[in-house]
Parts: C-alpha cells; structure tokens; sequence
C-alpha cells in the first residue's frame, strides 16, 4: 500500500497560505502535492503505482486508492498487486489499468482527490480527467489508472529518472491509452459526433458514408469544420510527452473531449479523408466521396471548408506515422518525431529528448540514461553524439543551428553547445515538406565523423558548393519600400546552368523548391511565375493588405511585394525583373497560377546565389561569405559560417541543380574535391 502525508482535511478545505505554483523552466514545478510522500518503489522488483476510482455506491466520497503492481513473474498474486507481465494479458478488466494521456493544467488551479482518505493536491485538469473516467465503463467495471503525477514520486529525482526511462513500456502494456483533451467547448460535441459518425457509415458501406456527410454539410456546413478544427487544435496536442503517449496507445486509443469520447483511429481517418492536399489517402475512396459532397455543397459550406487552416491537422499525420513505426521498425521515419518533438511544449527541456526514447532507434536510446541532475545542455549533447553514433549518418545536423524565429524572441536564451548539436526546445525550419520523400544531395556518399576535443568538434566529411554571394531580403507582411533594404548585392557574374535558357528554367524551379504539392518535381507550367504582369500594381493596393483578404490576394500582393524590392538584385548577370516576360497566364488562369504559388519557396526565407552561379532559398541568418556545403551522410545542404578554420551550421538550405544526388556526378568529373570539416 501507497501511504500518502495528510495535506489538508476534509472539513476546513485549503488553507488559506498556500503558494502559487508557479512552473520553474528547469525543475518543471513538480512540487503540485505539497509535502505528499511515497513509500519507495521496489525498482528491483519492477513496481508501478496504481490508482483504482472507487464507485460512489461503494463510499461516500470520490476516493483514488493506491497499489502497487510489481512486473515480477515470481510475484504472488494478491488483491493488489499483480505482475505486470499477467496483468497485460489477463482478459479481467480488474487486473488491468487505463494509462492516462494528458496536459497537467495550470498550476495556479488547483483541485483535491481523496487518496485513502486524505485530501491531497492536484492541478484541476487532472482532477476533471479522473472524474470523466469514473464515469465510463472501463473504471466501472474495475480498470485501474495510471497517471504519471500522481503514479511518480516527482520531487524524487531519482525515481523520476528511472520511470521516464520505462514510460514507453508503461503505456505500451496498458489496456488502454485514454486521451484527456478537456472539458465540452467550442461545439466539440458536434465535432466529435461527426468524427464517429463518419466511421460509422463507411464501415457500413458508400452510400451510406455518403448521405452522412452529404446530411452533415447541409445542416452544420458553415460550423462543423472550425468545430474539428477546434479539436485538434487544444492544448493537449502541443505536449511534448503525448507524442510517446498516443504512439503507444495506438488505433484503439480511446480520446474522450467531455462527456463525448471517440479513438484514435477515427480520428485519424477523419483527418485522412476530409484534408485535401494530401499527396496520398489512406482509404482514398471516402476521400473521394468527401472531395464530392463538399464540391456540391451550399457556397457558404464551401467557404467554411476552404478558410479552415489545414496545417492545423498535419500534427494528425505526423502522429500516425510515428506511432506506425512502433509497430513496424522498418517504417521509422525521424523526420516526423524530431519535427513534432521541436514544436511540442514541455516545462523542463529535458523532456525534448526522455520523452521520445521509447520512439527513436534503440540503438540510439541504448546509449542514454534519463537523469534529472544533469543540464540540459549536457542531455542534448548527449542525445546528438548518440544519435549520429547508433544511426551512423548525420542527418541530424539539418536540426541544427539557428531557427529562423531565433530573432524574433527576445526572451529565448541560447544554450552554450556546439552548433552540431540541436537545441530541441526550437523548431527548425527546413525547406522539405514531412509529407515528401527525403532528398539525397550526398547522393548516398557513406558519412564520415569523429569526435574530437570532447565532444565539442564534430570532424566530418564532405565538399563545399561555393558562397553565398546575393540574397534577396526578408519577406515581410508590412513591406516598406523606401525603408527595408536588406538586399545583399551580388558580386559576381555567374550561371552554373550553362545558357540562359537553363538558368531561367533554374530560376523558377529554384523559387517553387522545384516540386509540386504532392512533392513530385515541378512540372513545366510551374514556369508561369515568371509572367511580368505581376509587376503591375493592380495586383497589390499601395497600403498594406487588408486584414479581411481573400486566398488569392494574399498570395499575389505577396509576391508582388517581393518581386518589386527584390527586382534589381542581379542574378546571372541579369536584374531579376529582367527574367520575366509577358506570358499571359495570370490574366486568363488566375487560380491555377495562386495554386502553384501557394508553395512558394521563399515566404520564410531568403532566395540567393552563390559565387559560383548556384541559385537557392536560405535561412534569413544567411549572410555573404556563409559556404553552402554537403556533408556525407546528410541528405540536405548544410549552410555554414566559417570560424577561423572551423565552421559553425547556420542552417540547412535548398540548392537547384543539387537536391537528387547529383553531386556524385559532379565528383566524378572533378568539379568538386571532397574535404574534412571541422564543425564547432
């Protein structure tokens, strides 16, 4: 039995000095209990807490009594404690435990539970999830709980140490992984009808699948998709932790929003079938019906459908990718997890690394042991010299560098770390769409690393493409011509396309990433964007877009913006505007023309040249002199700052001509010479 300290009782409530609960960055505000204690794990034996609800017909409060399981096959069983190993495969719903999958909340919202009689502390978000629970059937008929605030010592650094290191084990052998994503708001209940009604009918067949969309849209059409917007744009999904928690819980993942619940693999084909770009479906017949029922639906349920953000249900993807390699190794694509992994929030930076162990090649998890007590400088490093170490390539250094938002956050303190290694609490940038095959620009050149003056070099082998010579300026929303000039003007005269026809052809793959929206390589009508009628000022208001724009405005005053500052910058011996011609094609297909240009390369970034006559799209830190490079066993351009004799990563980048393997070629015939670099 769990023995928990008295916080306070049940008769006076809180007492009135409780502190704030503030979350401190580096120790992760674990101190929401207030003095409770725990009897010590046998971690020999392999204990974990449990919680069991009990019913209100069985006391009279709402209580959480706690067990504990030991996964010791030579454990003897007895009312409450179990092997782990039995209680995996035992079919008694009383021998099995629910692993809960949530945010902690805001710690200056506190709530209470009953743990053996004594009131003791959580955040309220918990305390909702828990009372949600006791109402489904699974609690009901006997399931147990595990949840990692109350089922961890977290002012216990150590045990906190060693139960992060088995998190993935502990949510992998659970009945079931249950989702809290909160309380009915923002109509979520709508949401999550539709979400199981659609499932529902396609299992019963097209025609039915069919009039449950068709009968949604007529009725919910101008409300339904910011409804299941609003879903999967909660919180909960921002959570570092959850990553490896939803990849555990797999299809059957039970996601309960109130008093609605539906699963994981609703869910997920929901997103599937209703986003519209995808470049392929899982189950591409309901996609075609959907792209059908929405097409002859009302013009207002067209608007809803189009003005939704559909970047907003691509974490849906990610997700589902990562957690098919769970059960598939050979599926295990690290794009999606060091992606998510960036973009998620966690308090303690730490976490960016413990709380995908259980996700990356083991390999590479065999070579870290979560420790609390170590600096999250130290926990990266760690992670990147064991990433490159168990994988065997560097394909983790397009994660390194700067982020583009780095300049924008005056309150982001950067780690003291070599620049190889990432710092995971930032997102990266990169060019290439996840839902794209990865590029080879080493053309599968084997890598070569070493580690030198411990760990603060990483010596690695590759060639140099030349330096960045012009770049166009940084594209912005409120452009000023008369006063943002950070234009950097070429200084060389070069084309490494050979004719001007080539370089032309060069230019507008260059400017597109040379790939359509499905990632297949750009086809010729691409080169449309080069049409000079987009100079003119019909295209763009002389103020600022307005706030209330459509699609296709905000496309074309965009890149009209950017053209006009950017026009004089010489590119191949010629001022940009000077690559354009009349073609025609913006005055009689406009939306296809704002189609092709919704992928435009440069929104975030600097589009420029090298010396040498290379065009491609860098990260807004680029500066002249940076050396565009390829390092061996690093699928992306690396851009690197020189230091003496040493270079520093700036970021990954885009170079036409260069992205297919075609530096193997270029090799051979001695236009390049492979090097060491030493990176710091």
């Amino acid at each position: 039995m769990v023995f928990f300290h008295k916080v306070w009782s049940r008769s006076n409530g809180p007492p009135a000095n409780i502190p704030p609960l503030e979350a401190d960055e580096y120790l992760d505000s674990r101190d929401i209990h207030l003095n409770m204690e725990y009897h010590a794990l046998d971690q020999s034996a392999g204990d974990i807490r449990l919680l069991e609800i009990l019913q209100p017909h069985a006391v009279t409060d709402t209580s959480i009594a706690g067990t504990l399981i030991k996964d010791n096959n030579n454990l003897d069983m007895s009312v409450s404690h179990y092997p782990l190993s039995e209680v995996k495969c035992d079919e008694t719903l009383a021998k099995r435990y629910i692993a809960l999958s949530y945010i902690w909340g805001d710690a200056n919202d506190p709530d209470q539970v009953f743990i053996d009689g004594i009131a003791v502390v959580v955040r309220s978000n918990l305390k909702r999830a828990l009372s949600a629970l006791q109402d489904t059937l699974l609690v009901q008929q006997g399931c147990r709980i595990w949840t990692d605030a109350l089922c961890i010592n977290q002012n216990d650094t150590a045990e906190l140490s060693h139960e992060v290191g088995r998190m993935g084990t502990i949510y992998k052998q659970a009945y079931r992984v249950v989702v809290w994503l909160g309380d009915a708001t923002d109509d979520s209940d709508l949401a999550m009808d539709f979400i199981n009604s659609v499932t529902e009918a396609w299992e019963q067949g097209e025609e039915s699948a069919r009039k449950c969309i068709r009968d949604t849209l007529a009725t919910y059409g101008t409300i339904i998709w910011q409804a299941c917007e609003a879903i999967v744009t909660r919180k909960y999904f921002d959570r570092m932790w959850i990553i490896q928690e939803l990849s555990m819980g797999g299809d059957t993942a039970i996601i309960l929003c109130g008093h609605k619940e539906t699963t994981w693999a609703n869910l997920f084909r929901f997103y599937d079938t209703s986003y519209d770009s995808k470049p392929e479906y899982r189950t591409p017949k309901l996609a075609a019906i959907f792209r059908e029922e929405i097409a002859c639906s009302s013009p207002a349920a067209k608007t809803a459908y189009v003005s939704k953000k559909g970047w907003n249900w691509l974490k849906c993807e990610n997700f589902q990718i990562i957690q098919d390699a769970t059960n598939e190794p050979g599926l295990r694509d690290d794009r999606h997890l060091l992606t998510r992994c960036e973009m998620a929030a966690c308090i303690n930076p730490r976490d960016k690394v413990y709380g995908m162990l259980s996700l990356v090649d083991p390999a590479v998890a065999a070579k870290i042991v979560p420790d609390y007590s170590t600096s999250a400088t130290e926990v990266y490093t760690a992670f990147a010299k064991a990433y490159i170490e168990g994988k065997g390539d560097l394909f983790l250094l397009i994660h390194s560098g700067k982020n583009w938002k780095d300049d924008e956050d005056p309150e982001f303190i950067p780690l003291d770390k070599p620049s190889w290694v990432p710092d995971l609490r930032k997102r990266t940038m990169s060019w290439y769409n996840l839902a794209y095959g990865e590029p080879s620009v080493d053309a599968g050149i084997p890598p070569k690393f070493e580690f030198l003056s411990s760990n603060k070099i990483l010596k690695v082998r590759g060639l140099f493409i030349g330096h960045i010579d012009g770049l166009c300026g940084r594209n912005r929303r409120e452009d000023n011509l008369s006063q943002l000039q950070d234009i950097t003007p070429t200084k060389h005269i070069s084309n490494a396309y050979g004719s001007d026809e080539a370089f032309k052809e060069a230019l507008w793959r260059a400017i597109m990433m040379d790939k359509d929206q499905r990632g297949h390589r750009a086809p010729s009508e691409f080169s449309c964007i080069l049409d000079s009628a987009i100079f003119s000022d019909k295209y763009a208001p002389p103020n600022n877009l307005p706030v209330e724009e459509t699609r296709n405005q905000s496309i074309l005053w965009n890149y009209h913006m950017w053209l006009r500052r950017n026009a004089s910058l010489v590119l191949g011996g010629e001022p940009f505007k000077d690559w354009f011609s009349e073609l025609g094609v913006l005055e009689s297909k406009l939306d296809e023309y704002c189609d092709i240009l919704s992928d435009f390369g440069p929104w975030t970034r600097r589009f420029g040249i090298t010396d040498n006559g290379y065009l491609g799209i860098f990260p807004p830190e680029a500066r002249q002199g940076d050396v565009v490079a390829v390092v061996f066993g690093c699928g992306h351009p690396l851009l690197l700052k020189p230091m003496g004799d040493r270079f520093q990563i700036v970021s990954e980048c885009y170079v036409q001509g260069l992205m297919r393997g075609e530096v193997g070629g270029l090799l051979r015939r001695g236009e390049f010479r492979e090097r060491d670099v030493e990176i710091c």
